[in-house]
């Protein structure tokens, strides 16, 4: 899972292939939506956490965003 900061996104690859998954997110300030998400990190129980860096905040969402 990286960032997409320049499209507001953050985006699934398989690594095992190198290959593009899924995209998440757009550009806003409502839940699931990112203005400039700058890092990404899975928690122990499978929760993704972004930080949204130009909303100020973090976004906790379960295994499936």
């Amino acid at each position: 899972m990286v960032c997409d900061s320049g499209n507001d996104r953050v985006q699934l690859f398989d690594l095992s292939r190198g290959k593009f998954v899924a995209k998440y997110g757009s550009e806003g300030s409502s839940i699931g939506e990112f203005n400039r998400p700058v890092s990404t990190a899975v928690l122990a129980d499978g929760r993704i956490v972004v930080s949204d860096c130009d909303n100020h905040r973090i976004q906790i969402f379960d295994e499936t965003i």
